[in-house]
């Protein structure tokens, strides 16, 4: 979907207010010196402007993401309520707050209820601060954050939405994913924009990270975040086959130099196993969870994923004898206590082997 910048789209929001206030302007015409069916002509072309004013006005609060609900639904009043002057006065309102500095979308916020930033900003804080290779943490997180997608306060998820795009990470880009799937039209679009400036901004990255590793071969954190960006990619569905190998390989490379830096980093081989899980390496994958599982006894989601990568070689004997020991974990995320039950309840476990083996 082709993008426009802030000029072009401010230009086209002019264009489209000059072109409805000389329809504006006719139809109050109609409406003080005409009489009988044209009258009532002039009536309608004037309901019709101020319904494409307030859709003109919600198209530039959503494309500059600052706009907000009050303001439209006032500026739709004040078209309906003073023919002619109503629209210029609403028309000119956001450029004369642009010529003050007056950020609009404080403006009539007084009438709006307020969206849970306090909320919003305790849920990031939350995945920033989060070990990122606590995947199962993760994903609860993005539950509660999808909370705010459920409701119809559509500035509070605009909001939502400019955080994680600036955010940019994977944890950021699951949400975002979630979002474009569940959520309605308008709340879609500007998921599918934020994906798409994080995807910029991901490309933009691999290159600068290239160039300092060109320069500086042998510095382990640009290998390990390379790795991670590259992998991040990946996980923005590219829709490219060639592109998506390409990316894929870079990560595996840069994550097997790293730990040939940094052999004792198990959060990095942890990620690595995560990755060639995901490009069908499950034997391999199987392989690292298994030695980090058994160099780290308390390393809960390293069992999780063993039982993963076990499920993808068809093992399903060792997957019951995993799941068999996590129930016994305290340490055990609740999202995984529903798939743990049914891999250590014997008539569910029984059938499903019938079915596999």
């Amino acid at each position: 979907m082709p993008r426009t910048n802030g000029k072009s789209r401010t230009g086209l929001y002019a264009v489209g207010a000059i072109v409805l206030i000389a329809l504006e302007v006719l139809a109050a015409w109609a409406l003080v010196e005409l009489s009988g069916w044209l009258r009532l002509t002039g009536f309608l072309l004037h309901v019709v402007v101020a319904a494409a004013f307030f859709k003109l006005l919600r198209w530039h609060s959503h494309t500059r993401r600052d706009g907000n609900a009050s303001f439209s639904v006032i500026a739709l009043l004040m078209t309906l309520a003073v023919p002619a002057y109503g629209i210029i006065i609403m028309a000119l309102f956001p450029f004369l707050l642009q010529r003050v500095h007056v950020r609009s979308d404080d403006y009539f916020s007084w009438l709006e209820p307020q969206p849970e930033a306090q909320h919003i900003d305790m849920l990031l804080e939350e995945i920033r601060a989060a070990d990122r290779e606590q995947i199962l943490r993760e994903v609860a997180d993005i539950a509660s954050f999808q909370d705010i997608f459920l409701d119809n306060d559509l500035r509070a998820q605009e909001n939502a939405i400019t955080k994680l795009s600036l955010l940019a990470n994977r944890e950021a880009v699951l949400i975002l994913q979630a979002v474009l799937r569940t959520s309605r039209s308008d709340t879609r679009i500007l998921a599918a924009t934020a994906l798409q400036e994080i995807e910029e901004k991901t490309l933009h990255r691999i290159e600068e990270l290239n160039s300092q590793i060109a320069e500086e071969p042998q510095t382990s954190s640009h290998l390990l975040e390379l790795a991670r960006t590259c992998d991040l990619y990946c996980h923005l569905a590219v829709q490219n086959d060639a592109s998506l190998l390409l990316y894929q390989d870079m990560a595996r490379e840069n994550y097997e130099h790293y730990l040939t830096l940094e052999p004792d980093d198990k959060n990095a081989f942890f990620e690595y196993g995560r990755l060639l899980l995901r490009i069908g390496e499950a034997a391999a994958a199987e392989h690292i969870f298994r030695k980090l599982a058994r160099e780290n006894p308390d390393y809960v989601n390293a069992k999780i994923w063993l039982a993963e990568a076990c499920f993808k070689q068809n093992k399903i004997k060792e997957v019951r004898a995993l799941c068999a020991h996590l129930a016994t974990t305290p340490e055990l995320p609740p999202l995984c206590e529903d798939a743990v039950l049914w891999w250590t309840i014997d008539d569910f476990v029984a059938e499903h082997l019938r079915e596999r083996v």
